[in-house]
């Protein structure tokens, strides 16, 4: 397995990376092809891409110019960095809301334990710059709704490159009504 960096010039220039079907189609052609995509960094103006891409030995980088006229290949290098075991803890740590955090918006949530005395413990993921902003507990006839909300490290400008990665939380929140 090796680790490349590989650098493509966008010309016209993309607005939204994650929208645009050039990019989604070069990231699911290094998937197809044998790649596992660990990163994608737009460049600011939106000229130019680089994706930090795990390869087989054997699989070759594809070629973006004949499939994706808008995306060259314009430098590819091996990565720096070797993957690294990652310690992952059995149980995500338990914290608590900042509410300082900017740019909220809700996130899925991948469990909710409900505990005896009308609590209960929400498990969800987050990303480097996001973190748990606040949680809203309301009730209606439907049931229970928990809505997990993520913000932004003020300190971290809005479009910063940043690995996509989750690492999972938990959180206690207060419901409406106990459960005995």
């Amino acid at each position: 397995m090796r680790r490349e960096l590989l650098t493509f010039s966008v010309d016209p220039p993309f607005e939204v990376p994650e929208a645009d079907p050039d990019v989604g189609r070069l990231l699911t052609r290094l998937l197809r092809d044998g790649g596992d995509v660990e990163a994608v960094f737009p460049g600011e103006a939106g000229d130019e891409l680089a994706v930090v891409v795990a390869l087989d030995d054997e699989a070759p980088v594809p070629d973006a110019d004949a499939v994706l006229p808008r995306l060259r290949l314009r430098s590819r290098r091996v990565h720096p960095r070797a993957p690294r075991p990652v310690a992952v803890p059995a149980v995500p740590p338990l914290v608590e809301p900042d509410p300082t955090l900017v740019d909220p918006r809700p996130t899925r949530w991948h469990s909710v334990e409900i505990e005896p005395g009308g609590t209960a413990v929400v498990t969800y993921l987050r990303g480097i710059v996001h973190r748990l902003h606040s949680v809203e507990v309301s009730d209606s006839p439907g049931g229970v709704r928990i809505s997990v909300l993520l913000g932004r490290d003020p300190s971290v400008p809005p479009g910063s490159p940043v690995l996509a990665v989750g690492i999972a939380e938990r959180t206690r929140v207060r419901l409406p009504f106990a459960v005995s």
